[in-house]
């Protein structure tokens, strides 16, 4: 890892690593925004089910007070580890490019992903564990860290992470179960208007996207 990300490249990554990637991009891409969409009503009557589609936070938090914290943990952090890999099969296919370009999207990021670049640099896996988020993913998979290691790294601290946040979300239960309650005596308004919030969103990510940025296409490493 102490070797600048763009010399740990290698010369070129299988096209059938290279489908399972991007599919397995695909699928995560729709079905968050389809299970953000029917978030009040799955957290009402299915909270692991969204929570198996969709491991964000805010749904682990609100299912802690009806689901019981080893089925959840479990479920919760199988889901955000397909996320975590996703991330770095996308760091890994794009390397240092993917990162240019998501730099520019959002300069203010910039400074963060360098940080946290640096670091991974310096100390390797171990910061994976402590420090379980989606930038350093795809910068393992951009320094093509090893997938056994990045398993294991990640796993672990992907672990803790999901298991924080499901006792957050035990010791919050007694102000997170009214708002469920409240949301199951107006689950087709509140779900009607989060379907209306996630295509607003949609809508507002396409146009934004077709501002002149373009994401990169050369999947080869960059010129020496």
């Amino acid at each position: 890892m102490s070797a600048p990300l763009e010399e740990a490249l290698p010369p070129a990554v299988p096209a059938h690593v290279r489908r399972v990637v991007l599919a397995l991009v695909a699928v995560l891409a729709v079905v968050g925004p389809v299970s953000t969409a029917l978030s009040p009503t799955l957290i009402v009557e299915a909270p692991l089910l969204l929570v198996a589609l969709s491991a964000v936070n805010r749904h682990i938090v609100l299912a802690a007070a009806h689901v019981d914290p080893v089925p959840l943990l479990l479920v919760g952090s199988a889901r955000r580890m397909l996320s975590l890999l996703a991330t770095y099969g996308l760091g890994y296919l794009y390397g240092a490019a993917a990162l240019s370009w998501a730099e520019a999207r959002h300069p203010r990021v910039a400074r963060l992903v360098r940080w946290c670049e640096d670091w991974l640099q310096r100390v390797g896996p171990a910061l994976l564990v402590v420090m379980s988020s989606y930038t350093l993913m795809g910068l393992a998979g951009a320094a093509r860290m090893r997938l056994r290691t990045f398993l294991l790294a990640s796993g672990l601290g992907n672990l803790i992470y999901v298991a924080a946040v499901v006792w957050l979300g035990d010791a919050v239960s007694a102000w997170s179960r009214p708002l469920l309650a409240w949301l199951a005596r107006h689950l087709v308004e509140a779900t009607v208007i989060c379907i209306a919030l996630v295509l607003a969103q949609q809508l507002w990510r396409r146009r934004r996207g077709a501002s002149g940025i373009t994401p990169p296409t050369d999947l080869s490493p960059p010129a020496p």
